[in-house]
């Protein structure tokens, strides 16, 4: 098809717009997905320390439990209840006096409400001990202890007797903590949590520890400490009310449950606690394989059961300043990209919308432009034709006006002269 003018002055103009407008598109384009992308890591490392301080106040509150616990058994006298054998087995026992018999009395009236304090708090807690100064225990939330049972080894509790052994007010006050343990599968049977803990990870692996946070609070009768009451709650596998994870997501992500998750990780990195959406199935046990920071987050990407995730954790320190697990929180790679997208159609949908309106400015500019030389191809015809009657009339003062006053004025000399003609 052989284009006119007009039609190659619409195309040029077009062109002249399209094109620029196309490179700052591209060059925006890229810009806007580059600034996402920052966004979305600065956003995912940002959630991740709020993680970490949603994490350190369940710790606080299971500190508080320990601690209200504590000062409630000392203010009742409890802890030589605990300490004091019931049983009278011995024939100079059996021949005590009424005094003793009454003290034997008080005694297991003493248990028997310790026994109460203790189920009272197990809605709150998922464990409770109680030991003597020394860390050896006295009672447990699910039964006697057996004999010579001891916490000691528990880093949390070593700290704490430390910590009391000075005998200086603001260590005694420091005392009174709490911290994230990573307890072995025989303390985890004691307390009835061997089951919960397990966990079957990648590759075969069996999980058997288990990751606790545990608050723990010196009895004390004035500055001197009589035992110690501690209270923790397991994090593998741990009940929809108890998860440091639902927390951390409810939290963050209330707008965001299917495409959000919180997750606590062993310190060998295996997922023991998690809310991930069951798109690919349960995360619980997966290993994580990429490197965890030891002091502040780093957003990464990863795929967890077939879904790739934007990720970033931080990690869970023990009293001892060991690395005993990571908390972090998990994004759905789709969400971020969902929202790249949209910017995506919008630059393109405006991108669209000036190239039309080009187009048509462009389509009356050369319609403009190329009526005065339409007018002028067809007056000239008329000339050709012999029509001399009709005058040329452009109205314009630029070089296609000056032509068409050229043609006028040649019409009127050829009018002119034909006249002469026929009058001869």
């Amino acid at each position: 098809m052989k284009l006119n003018i007009r039609n190659k002055l619409t195309i040029f103009a077009a062109l002249l717009i399209f094109i620029p407008l196309s490179l700052s598109g591209i060059v925006i384009i890229f810009m806007v997905r580059s600034s996402i992308e920052d966004n979305a890591q600065k956003s995912i490392e940002k959630d991740a320390r709020l993680a970490e301080k949603i994490f350190k106040g369940r710790q606080q509150v299971i500190k508080e439990i320990a601690q209200n616990l504590a000062q409630t058994i000392a203010a009742e006298n409890l802890i030589e209840s605990a300490e004091t054998p019931i049983n009278a087995t011995s024939a100079a026992e059996k021949d005590a006096t009424k005094a003793n018999k009454t003290a034997q009395q008080s005694q297991v009236k003493g248990q028997k409400r310790l026994r109460e304090l203790l189920e009272r708090r197990l809605s709150d807690v998922d464990f409770l001990i109680v030991t003597n100064r020394s860390g050896q225990v006295l009672l447990r939330h699910n039964g006697d202890p057996a004999a010579g049972e001891s916490v000691k080894d528990n880093p949390l509790v070593l700290d704490t007797l430390n910590k009391l052994e000075t005998k200086q007010p603001e260590q005694i006050a420091a005392a009174t903590q709490s911290s994230s343990v990573l307890e072995d599968p025989e303390t985890l049977k004691r307390l009835g949590l061997d089951t919960q803990a397990q966990i079957k990870g990648d590759g075969g692996k069996q999980l058997n520890e288990g990751l606790t946070i545990e608050g723990i609070a010196p009895i004390k009768a004035g500055d001197q400490p009589l035992g110690l009451v501690i209270a923790g709650i397991l994090i593998n596998n741990a009940k929809q009310e108890r998860s440091v994870a639902d927390e951390i997501k409810n939290a963050l992500y209330p707008d965001l449950l299917g495409e959000a998750a919180a997750t606590v990780l062993q310190k060998d990195k295996y997922i023991v606690s998690t809310n991930f959406p069951n798109d690919g199935g349960s995360a619980l046990g997966v290993l994580v394989k990429r490197n965890l920071p030891s002091d502040r987050p780093a957003a990464a990407t990863e795929d967890v059961k077939g879904i790739s995730y934007k990720t970033a954790y931080l990690p869970v320190k023990s009293v001892d300043d060991k690395i005993v697990g990571y908390v972090g929180v998990a994004i759905k790679e789709s969400w971020f990209s969902a929202i790249v997208n949209k910017v995506l159609y919008l630059i393109v949908a405006i991108i669209i919308f000036f190239l039309l309106v080009a187009i048509g400015v462009a389509t009356v500019i050369s319609k403009r432009l190329t009526q005065p030389i339409i007018l002028l191809t067809e007056a000239s015809n008329r000339i050709s034709l012999g029509e001399l009657d009709e005058a040329i009339a452009i109205g314009s003062t630029d070089e296609i006006g000056q032509l068409a006053e050229s043609l006028e004025r040649m019409r009127i000399s050829l009018k002119q002269a034909i006249e002469r003609l026929r009058r001869r």
